[in-house]
């Protein structure tokens, strides 16, 4: 949808190019000359999707909720799956309808408030927290899946991933035992 961001993630792909600066030719073989935003003609979609007898979109980026006007459209005129990869701090801009017509969305979030916030920009923790159980009280029924970026630079795997248990006992995520 966008290859814009709203977090400002540790980790990020865009903030490693960078460092390369001038030099990033040298290593990497790159098209810039792509759009930042989704330029798909929406139409022309549908009509390559009439091919599959089970299409599935997938909304991702950078944050494809800075680009609410195209999910919309997509959803709008496309009969198909829908998915989205999201950091989930602007989940409470899509409204209820539109959300209940995607069935899986993958929220990026590291384990822990302290984890996540150190690993994604302040306050983020918090964001996906109050937008999941926001969605879940409209009536978001679809699959909601942690999705977890690990380091080396920190040892405490096992204590991440066991909060993150904790939020599925508490219906934020789903039970990844039922995703396999």
């Amino acid at each position: 949808m966008t290859e814009k961001c709203n977090s400002q993630c540790k980790y990020c792909y865009e903030k490693s190019m960078k460092e390369f600066g001038d030099k990033l030719s040298e290593k990497f073989e790159f098209d810039f000359s792509t759009p930042c935003e989704s330029e798909v003609d929406v139409l022309k979609l549908k009509k390559f999707l009439k091919q599959d007898r089970n299409p599935a979109v997938i909304f991702y980026g950078g944050e494809p909720l800075l680009n609410i006007k195209k999910i919309k459209e997509t959803i709008n005129n496309i009969d198909a799956e829908f998915g989205m990869q999201t950091n989930g701090k602007l989940l409470n801009l899509l409204e209820v309808n539109y959300l209940k017509k995607i069935s899986k969305i993958l929220f990026s979030i590291d384990g822990t408030k302290e984890r996540t916030n150190y690993n994604r920009g302040k306050e983020n923790y918090k964001k996906i927290i109050e937008n999941i159980k926001k969605i879940r009280t409209q009536g978001y029924e679809g699959e909601i899946i942690a999705r977890m970026t690990i380091s080396q630079e920190f040892p405490d795997l096992f204590l991440q991933v066991m909060h993150l248990v904790e939020l599925i006992k508490e219906n934020l995520f789903q039970n990844f035992s039922n995703n396999l």
